[in-house]
């Protein structure tokens, strides 16, 4: 039985959180920041004020004397604040892309996303598999959606609840370890969701990039590119989707196409229902709005 995971947030976000180096162009070319606040008329303004008021009579020169103090330490160190700011705004730029590597590393092994993962999930599931342990980084993403089970039913069933009756036929299979029977069930459903929303079937090359074209596109008007990087497996020639033709000798991940045409018998484990449970609640939650 799959051991439940205990996601620590903070898991590598000093990884994640690197900030690139500037290249000797970036560094010669740093872009300025605005100071309105500290500039010469604005310490003026602030004079002004500070002795038309009775209450600061006494103080004026020593809260000048900070504010003066406070301007010229920033002058000293602004070179400093404003190679900070490239480093994050390049990092900004470079982000959608090391999230896509992380997401498509995660789903060539049949695990996706999920709104509720803490930030620091994918990338520490991508230094596991950097480090060569593979085994463990699965068993961390199937520990994951073993301890989430019940809420990705439960937000299944309001984002879907046409289809309420299947999603808790196909819980109540996996309750009871009938992967083999849980696993179909749950595959149709990701075909039947598309289907209802975008009028073309998840598993079919020429339906999924109608699906992709519409949903990068709105992706890229609300979010821009780092929303459009968790669409991987509407964009991304995955195991799991790949048809007869497109399998490789040896082949021996979870497929849906092997699965459903009874070309393999050996699918049925729970952590291959917790991969297939994975991408219906993927597909979901990029598809269906939550109810408020």
């Amino acid at each position: 039985m799959v051991k439940r995971t205990d996601v620590d947030e903070t898991a590598d976000l000093d990884n994640w959180l690197t900030f690139p180096p500037l290249d000797p162009v970036q560094a010669a070319n740093l872009p300025s920041l605005p100071n309105p606040y500290l500039t010469d008329s604005a310490l003026a303004a602030v004079r002004a004020v500070l002795e038309e008021n009775p209450l600061f009579k006494d103080s004026v020169e020593q809260v000048m004397s900070g504010l003066e103090e406070t301007r010229n330490w920033y002058v000293n160190h602004e070179k400093a604040f404003r190679e900070v700011n490239a480093r994050i705004n390049l990092w900004v730029t470079q982000l959608p892309e090391k999230t896509r590597h992380a997401l498509t590393m995660m789903a060539d092994d049949g695990w996706f996303v999920d709104d509720e993962m803490p930030v620091s999930f994918t990338f520490h599931y991508q230094k596991l598999v950097d480090m060569g342990q593979r085994d463990e980084a699965e068993k961390f993403a199937a520990g994951y959606f073993a301890g989430r089970i019940n809420g990705v039913f439960e937000d299944l069933c309001a984002r879907v609840p046409k289809r309420k009756a299947i999603f808790e036929a196909a819980l109540a299979a996996f309750r009871r370890r009938e992967h083999l029977l849980a696993i179909p069930v749950l595959f149709s459903q990701v075909d039947g969701v598309c289907h209802d929303i975008f009028g073309g079937s998840f598993f079919q090359p020429g339906g999924r990039k109608k699906i992709a074209r519409r949903m990068s596109s709105e992706a890229a008007e609300v979010a821009g590119d780092f929303l459009a990087a968790h669409l991987v497996p509407f964009n991304h020639p995955l195991p799991v989707l790949l048809s007869e033709g497109d399998r490789q000798e040896g082949f021996f991940k979870l497929n849906r196409h092997q699965v459903l045409h009874g070309e393999t018998v050996d699918y049925g484990t729970e952590e291959n229902t917790l991969r297939a449970i994975s991408l219906l609640n993927h597909v979901v939650q990029r598809c269906c709005d939550k109810p408020s």
